[in-house]
């Protein structure tokens, strides 16, 4: 089912001799991306690391990588003048995880930090890392001063099962993301949104402990039928609880909303949306096709929640 057409990003500033944009760092136009990836290099070079770059990831020569999506988001918005200043900041914090490498997690600092798995160089993974939503791990993580630092092992972290035992219990234990709502129609109450967003890194990991989130949140649950979430950032997890066939109405406007969000802002974590079951069994609801049609599957538990709201019947295809 198509819904509808987004638009697409701009493949140029319009202006006379610029560039399209840089495949890894749609951000910014190709030089700009060279000239990020030569300021983040040369600074890790100063602090005694070789790197080499690969897309829009620069990876150290011990195996440490470096992604510079969100560093090119943050950059796109400000003058060149100040890049390398800013660009010597980030890498700067990073750097100082780099040189911990060796220091032992401590378990009130670990935490989920959500990564698309394609983003992720094969490499990195030693162990088989959460998977809460299609497409989306969940790396352990630990939440130092001025920095997110990710374990592809388990040398630093102990046992699987019992960090992300601890792991779990540090995300619910967060303070609450501050709460807001949205009626796309006035006039219907079913169609309320409700935005989570938190000042930390982990607004959406937080979709881990979801059923927490809304019984302290919301003082709801999670219906037989499920939920709708979207994750767009890492500081934003956005919910709709279905009651009637107007949630259709909500998934085109959220799912509008989180692409345009996805593209946007710092800390991307997913264009699409999900549906979460009771039992926090996760699927799909939305895909981007190549001409940027939004698609919605209705298979599996999305349709029987469709079935449940009459958006469709049971015998429909």
């Amino acid at each position: 089912m198509a819904l509808f057409r987004r638009k697409k990003k701009d493949e140029s500033s319009g202006q006379p001799g610029r560039q399209e944009r840089d495949a890894h760092l749609p951000a910014l136009t190709v030089d700009e991306a060279r000239h990020l990836i030569e300021l983040a290099a040369g600074s890790l070079v100063r602090r005694g690391h070789l790197v080499q770059a690969h897309g829009g990831v620069l990876q150290g020569d011990t195996g440490q990588h470096v992604g510079l999506e969100n560093l090119s988001r943050t950059v796109a918005s400000a003058p060149m003048d100040d890049w390398p200043a800013i660009v010597d900041s980030h890498i700067s914090a990073l750097a100082d995880t780099w040189d911990t490498e060796d220091t032992p997690a401590d378990p009130q600092t670990l935490l989920i930090k959500l990564r698309q798995r394609a983003d992720i160089p094969e490499t990195f993974f030693t162990y088989s890392p959460l998977e809460p939503l299609p497409g989306i791990v969940g790396v352990l993580a630990a939440d130092l001063p001025h920095v997110v630092k990710e374990f592809g092992s388990l040398d630093l972290v102990g046992d699987r099962d019992e960090a992300y035992d601890r792991a779990l219990r540090n995300i619910a234990a967060l303070p609450l993301p501050t709460h807001s709502t949205y009626l796309i129609d006035e006039t219907k109450p079913s169609t309320l949104l409700h935005f989570f967003r938190s000042a930390d890194y982990f607004g959406a990991a937080r979709v881990v402990v979801l059923p927490d989130l809304l019984r302290r949140a919301l003082d709801t649950a999670i219906p037989p039928h499920g939920v709708i979430v979207a994750l767009p950032t890492r500081h934003s997890l956005n919910v709709h609880v279905p009651q009637d066939a107007d949630t259709l109405q909500v998934i085109n406007t959220l799912a509008v909303a989180t692409v345009n969000q996805y593209d946007a802002e710092p800390g991307p974590v997913s264009p699409h949306l999900f549906h979460i079951g009771p039992d926090m069994i996760a699927t799909q609801l939305t895909r981007l096709d190549d001409e940027g049609k939004v698609i919605v599957t209705v298979d599996g538990p999305i349709r029987d929640m469709f079935v449940t709201l009459g958006l469709i019947t049971d015998g429909d295809q």
